[in-house]
């Protein structure tokens, strides 16, 4: 009852601190109104800057986090998966080796052995966006999120599109193995995403 008693003691002075106020903060506050209608080109600067400064800040994060989950994946792997073609299963499996330079670019070489092909590819992120290289073709993703988890390990979500599909891929990377499974769907519609390929990495100890 006395905290009862205590809140509606509160919210009367409140009320009436509200009531003698209102007169005279009349003025200022059409004022303010109308800054928040119509901010001045100062004001937009200074929002915009703010907002670069969070979105720079937030991809520095995204970067630290992305490249060091990728760190995880330097060595010798071998791997197996599929994808769909078309409505067909595709098997593959292989093996890779995988390096770094001093900048934070990341290749790999690898073999098919199933169907005895070499191929390889380089990968990097800047700005929270990720550029993937297989010889002439270029791919760029935005990193979505990237979290480190426990003993090292690492999820990282990341998507992008091209004039016909939507991509989305997620996978985790651990010292010892990484699982990668990705999405497709049509661009421009809300479709559930389906998953294309699955692979599964194991490192050579």
């Amino acid at each position: 009852m006395n905290r009862m008693k205590t809140l509606w003691s509160v919210l009367g002075a409140l009320a009436i601190l509200t009531t003698a106020s209102t007169f005279g903060a009349h003025h200022e506050e059409e004022h303010v109104e109308k800054a928040k209608i119509n901010p001045t080109s100062s004001d937009l600067d200074t929002i915009r800057a703010a907002r670069r400064a969070q979105k720079k800040a937030n991809d520095a994060l995204i970067d630290a986090c992305w490249i060091k989950g990728a760190r995880t994946e330097i060595g010798d792997w071998t791997f197996v998966g599929h994808r769909n073609n078309n409505g067909t299963k595709v098997d593959f499996e292989g093996t890779c080796t995988v390096g770094a330079t001093p900048s934070n670019s990341f290749g790999g070489r690898c073999v098919n052995t199933l169907t005895e092909q070499n191929f390889g590819a380089t990968w990097e992120v800047k700005d929270g966006k990720t550029t993937r290289t297989m010889g002439q073709n270029e791919f760029s993703t935005t990193v979505s999120s990237c979290e480190e988890l426990e003993n090292g390990s690492f999820l990282i979500i990341e998507r992008g599109s091209d004039d016909t599909w939507a991509y989305e891929s997620r996978y985790v990377t651990t010292p010892d193995f990484t699982i990668f499974v990705n999405h497709l769907r049509p661009v421009g519609t809300r479709e559930a995403f389906w998953p294309f390929m699955t692979r599964w990495n194991t490192r050579v100890k």
